[in-house]
């Protein structure tokens, strides 16, 4: 067993000597028909000393290249066996591989261990650096660079300068497709040859333009995607697609979608000069328009959608300004609906300015807000309120709950005022407020109170409670429990009953009906008394 060597008993490399052999044998072969190319492998020659001085045995070698003097990882390692050491001096061959010297300052590290032992290396210091004499391997690249075989392969990096190439060389050809970047231009000299980046003068219109002279759409993108697509359409106005790259004219002629759309939800034009904002999930029909909001849909002509959520009007010449799930049906010709939410016009030039879930179904209907209210007629209005309906043609209701106008198709023109739970239901009739009030005869009147009724023609309860004016022109003023029950009579107080035509009762506060008993009769119930007083003096009958 060999004393194991130390680190300092490490003899310098005469790497010079490996030079001169190089040297020698290019000159010799430089003048032969077939030339042998270099390999990889040189020879390196060292002094090895143990403890005694020089050593002597087989020793294992083991040879890493660095690319420092210290630290780092090997960049390749070779490793060989069984060297033979003689006085300390050895001599054995070292290949790197191909391409390792090429102009660049490395390394040899050395580790050592005796022969035929599976112990470590013993790593020797310092570290041997590579003099240029083994980078002679990178002369032998220059033999391939001959027939134009030289390709970007066998050049070192940032090895060809300006000077190297000769003027006029490099032409279009010769550069590859894609390469040039904004980097590799004089923009001083690009910006007055083409359009500039930084603004234009002295242009002329129709003479200068950025686009195109066939009949292919225009493209304009943003961070790789389409922000904005103009269509031609020959002889028609083209068209314009801009905002999220789904969004589509669809083939149609002076359309345009601005912007908005998202995936799964773009907007798209339905027709010819349709027309959407913003927002996503919007279409438009022929020179109809939708501004902005979500899921908004106006495929009709000429008919208007501004924004908001889930709204449909299908119907043309036709106005939808805003709000939630709101509806112009398909035959709603120059419908309006304001804004709201659930709110349906289905007749034409028909108006729900607002609110909540109403429902405008006569023609010229008008419905101003409120929820749940109901015009049916034509040409009725309903002004708010909840729960409200204008059955007959120009019927009215203006507002309350629960109240219904209905005067017919063909008479028509009965009213609600306001109120709850009030009834107007023939021609003309009237119920101006009040608490379940009915009036049913034609051109009938309640004034207001509560559970009146007027059921004849032009009769009339003022007001009180559960007064009757059934009588064609019977008038109740007041009171309650009071009945008018002929023509042209009259019941007032408590419990009156003008039974008769032309009848007159007035009945105090007893607990009694009073009823007329003839026609044209005056009655009056006086328990207290009747007082008559005139000129200062007054005259009192029992």
């Amino acid at each position: 067993m060999k004393t194991k060597p130390t680190a300092h008993s490490f003899a310098r490399s005469r790497l010079g000597q490996l030079g001169c052999a190089l040297l020698f044998l290019l000159t010799v072969c430089a003048g032969q028909a077939a030339l042998t190319p270099f390999g990889n492998e040189f020879t390196y020659q060292g002094r090895l000393n143990d403890a005694s001085g020089g050593a002597n045995g087989r020793y294992d070698f083991r040879f890493g290249l660095q690319d420092a003097a210290s630290g780092g990882a090997p960049i390749v390692t070779v490793t060989n066996l069984n060297v033979v050491v003689s006085n300390g001096l050895f001599t054995t061959p070292v290949n790197f591989g191909a391409n390792i010297f090429i102009g660049y300052a490395l390394w040899m590290e050395i580790g050592v261990r005796s022969n035929g032992t599976a112990g470590a290396f013993t790593t020797l210091s310092p570290r041997q650096p590579i003099t240029p004499t083994p980078n002679a391997h990178f002369a032998v690249l220059a033999g391939n660079m001959v027939n134009g075989s030289v390709t970007s392969s066998k050049l070192a990096v940032d090895s060809v300068t300006a000077p190297a190439l000769q003027n006029g060389a490099v032409t279009g050809a010769k550069i590859a497709d894609g390469t040039i970047t904004p980097a590799d231009l004089n923009v001083a000299t690009f910006g007055a040859t083409f359009w500039k980046a930084d603004g234009n003068a002295g242009t002329s219109a129709g003479a200068n333009f950025l686009g195109t002279v066939d009949d292919r759409p225009l493209e304009l993108k943003v961070n790789g995607a389409r922000a904005l697509r103009l269509e031609p359409h020959g002889s028609s106005a083209p068209s314009m697609a801009g905002g999220y790259f789904q969004n589509s004219v669809d083939g149609y002629h002076g359309a345009v979608v601005a912007g908005g759309g998202t995936s799964g939800s773009p907007n798209s034009a339905l027709g010819n000069y349709a027309f959407v904002g913003a927002g996503h999930g919007g279409q438009a029909g022929d020179y109809s328009a939708v501004v902005a909001g979500a899921y908004n849909v106006s495929p009709g002509q000429f008919s208007l959608i501004g924004s908001g959520l889930s709204n449909t009007n299908l119907a043309n010449y036709s106005f939808l300004g805003g709000g939630v799930s709101n509806f112009v049906a398909a035959g709603a010709s120059g419908a309006f609906i304001g804004g709201g939410s659930l709110n349906s016009n289905l007749t034409g030039s028909s108006v729900i300015v607002g609110g909540l879930r109403n429902l405008a179904s006569g023609g010229g209907a008008f419905i101003g807000g409120g929820v749940n209210n109901v015009v049916g007629g034509n040409a009725s209005t309903l002004g708010g309120g909840s729960e409200n309906q204008a059955v007959g043609d120009h019927d009215t209701v203006a507002g309350g709950q629960a109240n219904v106008s209905d005067g017919g198709i063909e008479l028509g023109h009965a009213t609600v005022g306001g109120g709850q739970e009030n009834v107007s239901s023939n021609g003309f009739a009237t119920v101006a407020g009040g608490l379940r009030n009915l009036s049913t005869g034609y051109g009938a009147t309640v004034g207001g109170g509560a559970n009146n009724a007027s059921s004849g023609d032009y009769s009339t309860v003022s007001g009180g409670e559960q007064n009757i004016a059934s009588g064609s022109y019977s008038a109740v003023p007041g009171g309650s429990f009071n009945l008018a029950s002929d023509d042209h009579s009259f019941a007032a107080g408590y419990r009156a009953k003008a039974n008769h035509p032309g009848a007159f009762v007035w009945a105090d506060w007893q607990g009694a009906d009073f009823a007329s008993t003839a026609v044209n009769q005056f009655n009056v119930r006086a328990r207290g008394g009747v007082r008559l007083e005139t000129a200062g003096a007054g005259a009192t009958l029992d």
